[in-house]
């Protein structure tokens, strides 16, 4: 398994670099926006918006905040 993962690890997977370049690229400015879906790494102005149901949203914080007392 691990023979074949470093073969074809560069082949099917990103690296870490191409992986984590929308996100650091969209922590870079003041204005950006939130939540985006980016369908490949590596080219952040092609992104989607996501729209979240604000009543799931809400009883997800709510969850969140009970289990960590937060």
């Amino acid at each position: 398994m691990r023979a074949g993962a470093k073969v074809l690890g560069p082949v099917l997977f990103d690296s870490l670099k191409t992986s984590a370049h929308n996100v650091v690229e969209a922590t870079r400015y003041d204005d950006w926006q939130s939540p985006l879906y980016w369908g490949k790494p590596g080219r952040f102005e092609r992104h989607t918006p996501i729209a979240l149901n604000t009543e799931t949203t809400q009883h997800l914080m709510d969850a969140s905040r009970t289990l960590t007392g937060a």
